[in-house]
């Protein structure tokens, strides 16, 4: 039987030098997953044609993803909220 499961919760600092080029640091533990919760808002456009719907355009337009973790801790707090 298939499962779909929530485990092992990864972040990495990114870096961006003056040509916009972005790198990542190497992943550390963010904290152990309890909940998640995705959002997803999308832009939708009909074009009708001879009395009907003739194509259906749907775009992203903004998402949000909600965590529900058990602790950061101090360090990983300091990482995701440095400017």
């Amino acid at each position: 039987m298939a499962t779909i499961g929530l485990d092992s919760l990864y972040y990495a600092n990114i870096t961006e030098d003056e040509n916009g080029i972005e790198t990542y640091g190497t992943p550390k533990v963010l904290a152990k997953a309890i909940t998640t919760e995705l959002s997803v808002e999308l832009i939708e456009a009909i074009l009708y044609a001879d009395d009907g719907a003739s194509e259906v355009v749907k775009e992203f337009k903004s998402g949000a993803l909600t965590l529900g973790i058990d602790d950061i801790g101090a360090l990983v707090a300091q990482d995701l909220t440095r400017l």
